[in-house]
């Protein structure tokens, strides 16, 4: 097994790395990504997402 290696990827020939990889083509392939215009449109929408994460975990 490849150090810090997830054992599946590693019977199937495949590093973490490309593994993680075709996860991300599917998420794009799909439309699950978020553009934004600048480096302040993509920290502000961190900050959102943290905001919602917190508002998330006090409701439950």
């Amino acid at each position: 097994m490849v150090d810090g290696g997830d054992e599946s990827c590693v019977r199937f020939g495949q590093s973490p790395w490309v593994a993680r990889e075709m996860d991300v083509d599917e998420h794009i392939a799909a439309g699950r990504v978020t553009v934004h215009d600048d480096s302040q449109a993509f920290l502000a929408h961190l900050d959102q997402l943290d905001v919602d994460a917190e508002a998330e975990e006090a409701r439950d």
